[in-house]
């Protein structure tokens, strides 16, 4: 199976090659578990050459369970991306920038991942991640994404929650 990679050549993310009906089938996955929000995943290479919305890439949308499984089992863990490469999952419809309105005015609640502990970054991602298409949180309806971001010395993962997330949310997301 491929997976989807970024070569410090390209700026393109690609996508492998996704799970077909049977070899669902064969997992036990013929009944698709609906969650309750459509989730898009993007990338980004960052370009100080080009603007932010022209650098985000669509990759994928999803909103079953089996669905996010077969996307995340195509795509690189955020180890192994090159530095200044980004995801970010967001809810359908809400673009990955301040300016978007759901974003705008909103909070972020980063945490910071050395660069050498490559399974904690991955391990944490997953966590964010599941814990936000689960709707696992009591303020999730607050939530619009996450990022992991990939740069020189740190490694970071950010939730960013609605400009109305209120305090109440922020103490507790």
């Amino acid at each position: 199976m491929e997976n989807l990679r970024q070569t410090k050549e390209s700026s393109e993310f690609k996508m492998g090659t996704s799970l077909d009906n049977n070899k669902l089938a064969s997992l036990g996955a013929t009944n698709k578990h609906r969650l309750q929000n459509t989730w898009t995943l993007w990338g980004v290479k960052y370009d100080p050459e080009i603007s932010w919305e022209d650098m985000l890439k669509e990759i994928d949308s999803f909103n079953t369970v089996e669905d996010f499984w077969n996307l995340y089992f195509r795509i690189d863990t955020p180890s192994k991306l090159n530095r200044g490469c980004d995801y970010m999952l967001f809810k359908k419809g809400i673009r990955p920038m301040w300016e978007d309105p759901p974003n705008k005015g909103g909070g972020r609640w980063t945490y910071k991942v050395d660069k050498r502990s490559t399974a904690e970054l991955d391990k944490t991602w997953l966590d964010v991640l599941l814990c936000m298409i689960g709707e696992a949180c009591d303020h999730c309806d607050q939530i619009c994404g996450a990022f992991v971001r990939i740069r020189k010395n740190i490694n970071k993962i950010s939730v960013w929650t609605k400009a109305d997330a209120g305090d109440e949310c922020n103490e507790q997301c």
